[in-house]
C-alpha cells in the first residue's frame, strides 16, 4: 500500500514539471529537461545496484496560476527522494526500508520509467518544433512569402507541432506543382493556414493575406485564387499603411503626445490588418480636420508624456486608461472616437495626472541609471542592474548605491569585483548566468565575508557554447575570499526567468534613455 502512495506522490511531482506544461517556455523547459536527465541517471544508478557517492543538485521550474516558480532540491541518497516530494509540496510519509528488496526496486523502476517518458516527450517536441521552423523558413525563402502562419493553432503541444509540420509539408507539395504564373501572383503575400474544421467560409484573399484550408485541395485552392483581386487588395493594403505612416506624425504634433500608433502594428492573427490601417487613417483625418479646436485648447498646455494607441475594439470605452498606471505609458483610443471626446479627456485632470506620473517614472529611471553607473565605475564591474523593489520606495536603494560607492576602496581590497556582473537585490546569491546578487541594505561589516562565501555555480553551466556574464567565484572551489581576473569564466545565460527579466529591463531602460 505504501508503494502506491509513493507512486502517487511521484506522479504529482512529474505532473508539475511535465514538458507538456512548458511548451511556451523553452528556457525553463530546458532547465527542467536537464534536471530530469540528472534525476533519471540518479534513479538508474540505484536500479542497477550502483553506489552513488556524489550528491545531485536539481533545479526545476513549476507553473502555478500562470506564474513560474523555481524549486531547488539536492539528492544525496535514496532516502533523499522524500526531499524531492517535500520540495514540491507533495505529502508523503517518510519510511525506512531496504531499497534492495523487490518493493523498493519496483518503486525506483517506476520513477525511472516516468522520468524517461517525460524526457522522450520533450525530445520529440523539440525535434518537431525545429523541423517545422526550418521548413517554414525554407518555404518563405524559396517562394518569397512575407510570412507563413497558422490560424488558431499555437505550437504548445506535440499534437499541434505535428499538425503544423504536416500542414507545411502539404503546402510545399502543392507549391511544387504550380506553374510560375501562379507562384508569381502569390509572391510577397502572407499565407495563413487553417484547420478544416475551424475555417470560416469567406474570400480566401483578404488584403495581402491568402487564407488556405489545410487538406488535399491545397493546390486547387491556390489555383483558384483571384489574382486580379489579390493584386488590387495588395496595392490597397500598401496604400493604407503608407498613408498611416504619413499622417500619424502630424497627429502627434497636433495632440502634443509622445507618439501615436495604430493597432495594425501589433496585429499578428492574419485578419483585419488592412482594415485596422484604414481605420487609423480615417481617425487621423478626423483629428486633423479639428485642428483649430485642438490648437485653441492646447495654447498653454505642455506636451503630454504618454502614447496613444488607435484601435478598433468597439467594446471598450472611447478613451481607455490602463489598469496599471504604474508601468504603462500608453492610453487606448477607439478609431471611432469623436475629436471632441478625446479633446475633453486631454484637457482633464486625469490626463495631466497620468502624464505627470509617467514623467516621474522616467525621472526615477534616469536617477537610477546614474546611481548604477557610479557603482559600476567605482567597483569596476562589467555591468550593474537593479532587481529589488524596496517596499518603502527607491530611497533605500539609492542609499545602498551611495554606500557601495563610498566604501568601494575598502570593498575592492577585500574582494576583487573587476569585470563581474552585479545585481542589486535583496539577498546574496550567484545566478546560473553568472550574475552576483547583493542586498541593497547590506551591512558593511559582513558584506565582504558573505560575498566571498557564495557557492560556485554548477559545472554544467560551463559547458554551453554561448557566452554570458563571468561568475564571481571559481567553479572548482566551494568558497573564496578573493578572486582574480583569470578565475572568472564565461557561462551561458539560459535558465533563470529572472535573468531574462533583468536583461529585458536593462534593455528597456536603455531604450527609454
Amino acid at each position: 500500500m505504501w508503494v502506491e502512495e509513493e507512486k502517487q506522490a511521484f506522479r504529482s511531482v512529474v505532473r508539475k514539471i511535465h514538458p507538456d506544461r512548458f511548451m511556451q517556455y523553452p528556457e525553463e523547459s530546458n532547465v527542467n529537461n536537464t534536471s530530469l536527465a540528472a534525476l533519471n541517471a540518479f534513479l538508474e544508478a540505484y536500479v542497477q545496484g550502483k553506489a552513488v557517492v556524489r550528491s545531485t543538485r536539481l533545479l526545476f521550474f513549476t507553473l502555478e496560476k500562470k506564474k513560474l516558480q523555481k524549486i531547488e532540491v539536492e539528492l544525496c541518497g535514496r532516502e533523499s527522494l522524500y526531499d524531492l516530494f517535500d520540495a514540491f509540496g507533495v505529502e508523503c510519509e517518510r519510511r525506512s526500508r531496504s531499497w534492495g528488496e523487490s518493493d523498493g526496486l519496483d518503486l525506483l523502476k517506476y520513477m525511472q520509467e516516468h522520468v524517461s517518458e517525460a524526457l522522450a516527450l520533450s525530445e520529440r517536441f523539440s525535434s518537431l518544433s525545429t523541423a517545422a521552423t526550418t521548413l517554414n523558413e525554407e518555404l518563405r525563402e524559396t517562394y518569397c512569402f512575407e510570412d507563413i502562419r497558422f490560424q488558431d493553432v499555437v505550437r504548445t503541444s506535440c499534437s499541434n507541432a505535428v499538425w503544423q509540420l504536416s500542414a507545411l509539408k502539404l503546402l510545399s507539395s502543392a507549391l511544387e506543382r504550380l506553374d510560375s504564373e501562379v507562384l508569381q501572383s502569390i509572391a510577397n503575400q502572407r499565407i495563413v493556414l487553417h484547420r478544416e474544421r475551424t475555417f470560416r467560409e469567406g474570400n480566401a484573399v483578404q488584403g495581402r493575406d491568402v487564407h488556405l484550408v489545410v487538406n488535399r485541395t491545397l493546390k486547387s485552392q491556390l489555383r483558384k485564387i483571384d489574382r486580379h483581386l489579390l493584386g488590387t487588395l495588395s496595392k490597397l493594403d500598401q496604400y493604407w499603411f503608407k498613408r498611416a505612416e504619413q499622417l500619424l506624425p502630424n497627429v502627434v504634433s497636433l495632440l502634443q503626445v509622445r507618439s501615436v500608433m495604430g493597432d495594425f502594428v501589433y496585429s499578428g492573427d492574419g485578419r483585419g490588418n488592412t482594415m485596422s490601417a484604414e481605420d487609423a487613417v480615417l481617425w487621423c483625418g478626423k483629428m486633423l480636420r479639428s485642428r483649430d479646436a485642438f490648437d485653441l485648447a492646447f495654447e498653454n498646455v505642455v506636451d503630454f508624456n504618454f502614447t496613444i494607441l488607435v484601435h478598433s475594439d468597439f467594446d471598450s470605452p472611447y478613451v481607455d486608461i490602463p489598469a496599471s498606471m504604474a508601468t504603462s505609458t500608453m492610453i487606448s483610443v477607439r478609431s471611432d472616437c469623436p475629436p471632441g471626446v478625446l479633446l475633453a479627456w486631454l484637457c482633464s485632470e486625469e490626463a495631466r495626472s497620468f502624464s505627470d506620473k509617467i514623467k516621474l517614472i522616467e525621472n526615477h529611471k534616469i536617477l537610477e541609471m546614474k546611481h548604477l553607473a557610479k557603482v559600476k565605475k567605482s567597483l569596476k564591474a562589467r555591468q550593474v542592474i537593479r532587481v529589488c523593489s524596496p517596499p518603502e520606495g527607491m530611497g533605500p536603494f539609492f542609499d545602498g548605491c551611495e554606500r557601495l560607492v563610498a566604501n568601494s576602496k575598502y570593498i575592492m581590497e577585500q574582494v576583487d569585483l573587476k569585470g563581474v556582473f552585479l545585481a542589486i537585490d535583496d539577498c546574496y546569491e550567484v545566478w546560473e548566468s553568472g550574475f552576483v546578487s547583493i542586498p541593497y541594505d547590506f551591512e558593511l561589516e559582513d558584506f565582504c565575508q558573505k560575498l566571498s562565501a557564495l557557492p560556485a555555480p554548477s559545472q554544467n553551466e560551463a559547458r554551453g557554447k554561448k557566452k554570458s556574464a563571468p561568475t564571481l567565484l571559481d567553479a572548482g572551489a566551494p568558497a573564496l575570499s578573493r578572486v582574480t581576473h583569470k578565475q572568472r569564466q564565461n557561462r551561458p545565460a539560459k535558465v533563470s526567468t529572472r535573468d531574462h527579466a533583468q536583461q529585458d529591463f536593462a534593455a528597456c531602460i536603455d531604450a527609454d534613455l
